[in-house]
């Protein structure tokens, strides 16, 4: 004779409420050994008791106490002792699915994450213990990706999906490519009413961060079973064959939509980034590649694949607003974070006929990394940082040994310093770093090189000032002697070159260039005149002239930027002297930056030097600067160019682009003039002009410019220049 449920029942829900969780499954073997119960249907009886046990526990509370949340625990906990005693039969695992976890997340997700994850745990402990991923895989699964794919403004073919998620009660979907496990799970749930009713989808059924939270913890759970069944009885067994498909299966679907929702809403890309991603980092982490078919034809999932899309939707995320740059990198620097970059390099160059996708062949990869490091954003520099060490992947143990000298004894004397560049020479060499002595230190490596670049970077980072003084010098002078070292060239593995992108002399200077503009937006204004010094004070004969090597966006940009701060010409105006130190250096190296450039190079550069007063607000210092740079590289353009200026000008002077390109310089000099009007002072004003004429004499003639365009310009002098002829 069957005793009575329902005494039972009452007296395990109210236990729930004192026995810890940890006894409940102790407890119910002793009810089970002492009664004729059956374990199905005392979960059977809890099934249905639990909307009201729900209700009174979870449902209304915005925090839940230390004895609900055990209640809670201990309540799942039962259920699962249950479905395992039970025989784990395929309608009692949907059931606890449906019935039990699905509601429970949707209840406890925003009160309480701790709770959310010790349940989750215990339900896919079950199935995982029950070996019941066919169950999972044709209930939950569809049901999430649906609701992740409707939450969606396009919702894209799943032509390629291995989950067909849109499941109806009519069971249209073509099942003959599932495994044999699920082939038998399917036609027992096709013969479950209640199947039909519970899978029907409410779109807002749970938040869209939950859902993928969900989909990662059943990746975990999988991947976890998968390798404790490969430890146990091996890959060939039954239960190791299923979780394997299943598990590929799983994260096929989860990287094809993750891809597509990156292009979607912040939500979205903060969902994928933050859950989905990681989770599917981690199964790559522990197998590189896995192999699933779709609609008959195979395919693999490797670690090279998911970077190369991801890489695309990056590309498109950079081209974007600053927030979307901003997730860009935080893919990035996640993916490097559990791969490291080079550890794979080999395996890229194994075959010379197969095409296998490298990021560090991609120029625009290593573009973003720049303006990452100089990006306003901390975090933005510090991912940028990150991901190029990752990428160039030195090693830590012999990090900035390299660029250790043997420091001459003359050089112990200090003579000529002050006592602050000699607390500088000592914090050197406690760094680790010394001083060139002759001409043959040079960086040969590329390796090297990063690590002087990283060294100086890092600095650069600190607020202080002290740490920047005692390395920049140095690893400065060390990259700037590497462009003297003829080992500048791309090396190779196996015959196929392998670039690290400080290979060339252009690429070195791009490099520099991104030290260079750190510097000068540095938040101290002690390191901001250091390296704005340090630049200008660089003799480029000593270095083959290398001046004509610094990126020209850079001399347009950050430097006329920098020299636009105020903190470089304090001096300035004093005693009616309207120049200083600053200015008269900065003039000295337009002049010669220019003098590489031939007559049509000149005056683009010129145009663009000139129209940076457009866009930039500039202060009376500023201006100065930026005129005087103006004037000293137009006169000295083609000063070391092997063809006469004269010749130059003959040759474009029957170009038409040539000459619209001088009438859009003096258009531009003559908005550089109508700006000096707003400032009293016309000793200033008249200084300002005379940088602008000079200019415009040295790269035209008024037979040049069309008469409109010079007669606005002269119309714009003041009445001191043109008063005084």
């Amino acid at each position: 004779m069957a005793t009575p449920l329902d005494p039972i029942v009452d007296s395990l829900l109210s236990s729930f409420r004192q026995v810890p969780p940890a006894a409940i499954p102790a407890m119910l073997d002793c009810i089970l050994a002492s009664t004729n119960a059956a374990p199905s249907s005392i979960f059977s009886t809890l099934l249905n008791e639990f909307p009201t046990f729900s209700k009174g526990i979870v449902d209304g509370s915005k925090h839940l106490d230390l004895e609900q949340r055990n209640c809670v625990v201990s309540f799942v906990s039962a259920i699962c002792h249950l479905l395992k005693k039970s025989g784990a039969e395929t309608r009692y695992m949907q059931l606890l699915i449906w019935k039990i976890f699905l509601p429970l997340m949707k209840l406890v997700h925003s009160i309480d994450r701790e709770l959310f994850n010790k349940v989750a745990g215990m339900t896919f402990s079950v199935v995982s213990d029950t070996n019941s991923w066919g169950v999972v895989e044709v209930t939950i699964i569809p049901f999430l990706l649906r609701l992740v794919r409707l939450s969606m403004t396009e919702i894209q073919s799943e032509e390629l999906d291995a989950y067909k998620w849109c499941l109806t009660s009519n069971y249209s979907e073509d099942w003959h490519l599932e495994p044999q496990c699920t082939l038998n799970l399917c036609s027992q749930l096709r013969d479950n009413e209640i199947y039909d009713n519970l899978v029907q989808c409410n779109p807002n059924y749970l938040p869209l961060p939950i859902s993928c939270h969900i989909l990662t913890l059943i990746l975990d759970a999988a991947q976890q079973s998968l390798h404790t069944v490969r430890s146990v009885s091996g890959l060939d067994s039954v239960d190791g064959c299923c979780t394997d498909i299943f598990s590929a299966k799983l994260l096929w679907d989860l990287c094809n939509i993750t891809i597509q929702m990156l292009s979607q809403s912040l939500e979205h890309r903060s969902s994928a980034i933050t859950f989905l991603l990681p989770s599917i980092f981690r199964a790559l982490d522990s197998h590189s590649a896995f192999e699933v078919s779709i609609n008959g034809q195979n395919y693999v999932l490797s670690r090279r694949s998911i970077l190369e899309k991801l890489w695309k939707s990056c590309k498109t995320m950079f081209s974007l607003g600053p927030l979307e740059r901003r997730d860009a990198y935080s893919i990035l620097s996640l993916y490097l974070s559990f791969f490291t970059y080079t550890d794979e390099c080999q395996y890229i160059y194994m075959s010379s006929t197969a095409e296998v996708f490298d990021l560090r062949s991609e120029k625009q990869f290593w573009d973003e990394m720049k303006k990452g490091l100089v990006d306003k954003e901390s975090s933005v520099r510090k991912q940028s940082l990150y991901i190029l060490k990752r990428t160039i992947n030195l090693d830590e143990k012999n990090q900035y040994q390299t660029t250790v000298k043997t420091i001459d004894e003359r050089s112990l004397v200090y003579r000529g310093m002050t006592k602050r560049e000699r607390w500088a020479e000592e914090e050197a060499k406690s760094l680790g770093v010394g001083i060139i002595s002759n001409k043959s230190d040079f960086l040969s490596s590329c390796y090297q090189k990063w690590e002087a670049f990283f060294l100086l970077y890092e600095m650069l980072e600190e607020y202080g000032t002290h740490l920047v003084e005692a390395a920049w010098s140095h690893q400065m002078t060390l990259l700037l002697h590497s462009s003297l070292s003829p080992e500048n060239s791309v090396k190779t593995i196996n015959g196929n070159a392998c670039r690290t992108w400080m290979d060339s002399l252009e690429e070195i200077f791009e490099w520099l260039a991104v030290l260079w503009e750190r510097g000068f937006c540095h938040d101290n204004p002690q390191v901001r005149c250091l390296v704005m010094r340090s630049f200008l004070c660089t003799e480029w004969t000593k270095y083959n002239h290398c001046a004509k090597l610094v990126p020209q966006n850079f001399v347009t940009g950050s430097l006329v930027e920098g020299l636009n701060d105020p903190v470089h010409n304090k001096d300035f105006g004093v005693r009616g002297v309207y120049s200083t130190w600053t200015i008269e250096a900065a003039a000295q190296f337009f002049s010669q930056y220019s003098s590489y450039l031939d007559e049509r190079n000149r005056v683009a550069f010129l145009n663009s030097l000139a129209s940076i007063a457009k866009r930039q607000s500039f202060g009376r210092a500023g201006l100065m600067c930026l005129t005087k740079c103006i004037s000293s590289a137009a006169y000295g353009i083609g000063q070391c160019g092997d063809i006469s200026p004269v010749i130059l000008q003959d040759k474009y002077a029957q170009e038409e682009s040539y000459m619209s390109d001088k009438a859009d310089l003096l258009d531009s000099f003559r908005y550089i003039i109508e700006s000096t009007k707003q400032h009293f002072n016309p000793s200033y004003r008249h200084q300002v002009c005379e940088n602008i004429l000079a200019a415009a004499a040295s790269v035209m003639i008024p037979l040049d410019i069309p008469i409109e365009t010079l007669l606005l310009f002269i119309s714009s002098l003041p009445r001191e220049i043109t008063d005084n002829g």
